[in-house]
């Protein structure tokens, strides 16, 4: 344990850095795919209307 993590200190229950980096990563992923279902239903809903272009 380097200095820094000696001052700042763990708690019992605490991720470590590994277990917090990857829940960091799932949560981005997830994101992301949020995000192109949001986009894939926003094109199937304006497909075929005047607005389709967009």
């Amino acid at each position: 344990m380097n200095q820094k993590e000696k001052i700042l200190g763990r708690l019992p229950g605490d991720l470590s850095k590994e277990e917090l980096i990857a829940r960091i990563i799932r949560v981005d992923q997830a994101g992301e795919y949020g995000a192109k279902r949001i986009y894939e239903g926003q094109l199937s809903v304006l497909s075929g209307t005047k607005d389709e272009p967009v």
